[in-house]
């Protein structure tokens, strides 16, 4: 049994040189049960006051500056990497030949988009989900994997950190970190999901391995009723 990873070529698997467990990069399963978890994010009509209220404060400087902070934030993400494979990361412009780049980038535009936006469950899971799934199967540790949605608040602080003076402006960081932290609890839990699936495929690929070399020696039977030879 295995799961194919081969779009996210030039990131070695780590379980191993004879594991066969690869992972697919479907978003339908994990990013329809992570939306139904993703805490604290409320309907469009219960959002409208506080997307309001942050409009025309710190969210429209944040906005002004849509470039600028998603470069550093991408760069932020591919720090996760060896340096070596994080330099192609960045280097390389070809989706095809750099799917992991192309992914990330593009997960951090969706992800800058809502955190100044309406904050959609099904947008955000969705393109997490791509970018975790890559960092499950790579082996980061969950702190490794996810750090990267924390460092946009130190971006931002570094950015526009001397507004932070003014109450009102501080009033809405707070939002807006509020909402970094949704982020962050959604990619903890995709990555979580896709870590159990992972152990799950592993512990079928063991078993089934050891009762066919237990079948090969004449110890077990595929029949329940056929007795092996003594």
């Amino acid at each position: 049994m295995e799961l194919d990873a081969s779009q996210y070529a030039g990131l070695p698997l780590t379980w191993g040189t004879n594991s066969s467990i690869k992972i697919y990069p479907s978003t339908d399963h994990f990013a329809v049960s992570i939306t139904r978890k993703l805490t604290g994010i409320k309907p469009d009509s219960e959002r409208q006051t506080s997307v309001v209220h942050m409009a025309e404060g710190l969210v429209s400087l944040i906005t002004k500056q849509r470039s600028a902070i998603i470069s550093k934030w991408f760069d932020s993400a591919i720090h996760a990497y060896a340096p070596d494979t994080a330099a192609f990361i960045k280097s390389q412009k070809d989706q095809f030949a750099n799917p992991v780049g192309s992914h990330t980038l593009r997960g951090v535009e969706v992800l800058f988009d809502q955190l100044v936006g309406g904050m959609d469950a099904g947008a955000i899971t969705t393109y997490l989900d791509p970018i975790m799934r890559i960092r499950a199967v790579q082996n980061l540790t969950p702190a490794r994997a996810t750090a990267f949605i924390f460092s946009l608040k130190n971006i931002l602080i570094d950015m526009f950190g001397k507004n932070f003076q003014d109450i009102g402006m501080t009033r809405q960081f707070l939002e807006v970190e509020r909402r970094i932290d949704q982020m962050a609890l959604a990619a903890f839990d995709i990555y979580m999901a896709c870590r159990e699936k992972i152990y799950e495929l592993k512990a079928n690929e063991t078993r089934n391995r050891t009762f066919k070399a237990f079948e090969r020696a004449g110890l077990v039977s595929k029949d329940p009723g056929e007795v092996p030879d003594a």
